[in-house]
């Protein structure tokens, strides 16, 4: 039966634990109980009363939720996802400003440990320039769907987390640099580790010193034009490396062992309540599984189902252009990306499983973006693609009008719709998703090694 929070039982007052001094009588007379006017009564815990979660209710917890398994899966596109010594190199890249153009700027810049590995300083990503979407969490995003694809970026342009990591290096707003200038940075300070990984580096360097080959040249400029295929190839495999140790760091950075997990377990040991979780927030459960319809994007271990939904987010914001298709663009991205599972620098043993090899843009991927894990959420804000939204109120705000109604491309998706929340249950929506916050990262992630 659903009760109201106004239900809770009132608070009860008892007597004090502490012994109370006595008034001696002669010996055989009664003694008198004085109550010293120091001690004060003690006051007692609100008593919650159980909540009744339905049979129905409690199979939904139990099978579209879940914990983490203690590792993410070993990506077949990177052999050394899962290798220790790949994840120390991928960390030390990761908080390396020299892979800059200038110097001045790493992953860790926009994806800040301090900020829930990502960028908390604007709506949009901010480095060498300005990114027109908000830069999203590292955190378990080595997860994947139950197919293995492990969708990278607001729009799905990369199809593992390797290839997600190439993006930034040679982009003009993020750190601006150069593959040729990343692979001599490479040979000149972290030769031993990439050869304890990948084998020998090749000589870009004679015996004196000098460059071999231009150390200012990446794909579409050229200087890159000029060089031979070969050493194309070869520049671009050790920038792939690159992508792949980084990939192996991050595959690292798990939050695990939030309240809401210690309440799973118990659900799926077979109790039907526990009092891990608050009154008010499993009322925010019964929400998010129920009326809100939150499970049917955010589902599964990581809370999202890895897809790209339309959920009516207003092209709005300081530096947000007017129009972004969305998925409908990162499909056409990924396809050409020399970068990803079915790509010549993936380590995938049979490409031909590689999803991007039959994905087909449909008219519903135009304005969709992809449903973003809800682990760690309070970690995480500004939200939504745009980062236009402050708080976890503004967001439920959103939804529960069924999207902003204009400013966007594309049809919304089936499932949003108006909700028709009341104030009590927008309350306890937000008091649960604050239950999926997990243990503090281990600190030695946090920083460069």
């Amino acid at each position: 039966m659903k009760r109201s929070l106004s239900s809770v039982v009132t608070l009860a007052l008892v007597a004090s634990c502490h012994p109370s001094p006595v008034a001696h009588k002669p010996t055989g007379e009664p003694q008198q109980v004085v109550a010293s006017p120091d001690v004060k009564p003690a006051v007692r815990a609100p008593v919650e009363p159980p909540f009744e979660f339905t049979a129905f209710e409690l199979d939904l917890i139990r099978n579209s939720l879940g914990a983490l398994p203690e590792t993410p899966p070993a990506d077949p596109s990177n052999r050394v996802s899962m290798s220790p010594a790949a994840a120390v190199l991928g960390q030390r890249f990761f908080f390396d400003k020299q892979f800059s153009a200038d110097g001045s700027t790493s992953c860790a810049t926009c994806h800040d440990p301090k900020t829930g590995f990502q960028d908390a300083r604007a709506n949009v990503s901010k480095a060498l320039g300005k990114g027109t979407r908000h830069t999203p969490t590292c955190i378990n995003a080595a997860f994947g769907a139950g197919d293995g694809t492990v969708w990278q970026f607001w729009d799905g342009r990369s199809d593992s987390l390797w290839a997600q990591a190439l993006g930034p290096p040679e982009n003009d707003v993020e750190m601006g640099g150069h593959r040729t200038a990343i692979a001599y940075a490479i040979y000149d300070h972290y030769r031993p580790e990439y050869e304890a990984l990948f084998g020998a580096m090749p000589a870009l360097r004679d015996a004196s010193g000098k460059a071999r080959h231009p150390d200012n040249a990446r794909p579409g400029d050229k200087l890159w034009k000029l060089m031979l295929r070969a050493d194309q190839t070869m520049f671009s495999t050790i920038y792939a490396n690159w992508g792949k140790t980084v990939a192996a760091y991050e595959a690292k950075l798990i939050s695990r062992n939030s309240r809401f997990d210690q309440f799973w377990a118990a659900i799926d040991r077979g109790a039907n309540d526990s009092p891990i979780l608050t009154y008010q927030e499993k009322l925010g459960l019964r929400v998010f599984v129920g009326k809100g319809g939150c499970v049917a994007c955010h589902d599964g271990a990581t809370f999202t189902d890895w897809q790209f939904h339309n959920v009516g987010v207003a092209q709005t914001g300081p530096d947000i252009p007017a129009e972004d298709t969305g998925r409908e663009g990162g499909i056409e991205t990924v396809k050409a990306s020399e970068f990803s599972c079915g790509g010549a620098f993936s380590d995938h043993p049979n490409k031909r499983e590689c999803e991007t090899a039959t994905l087909t843009r449909l008219p519903v991927m135009r304005g969709a973006f992809k449903t973003p894990g809800l682990r760690d959420i309070t970690k995480t804000a500004p939200y939504m693609h745009t980062g236009t939204f402050k708080t976890l109120e503004e967001v439920v705000e959103l939804y529960d009008k069924g999207g902003d109604g204009k400013g966007f491309v594309g049809t919304l998706d089936q499932k949003i719709g108006k909700l028709g929340l009341t104030a009590e249950e927008k309350t306890a929506l937000v008091a649960f998703m604050r239950t999926l916050d997990g243990a503090p990262l281990d600190p030695v992630l946090l920083r460069a090694p």
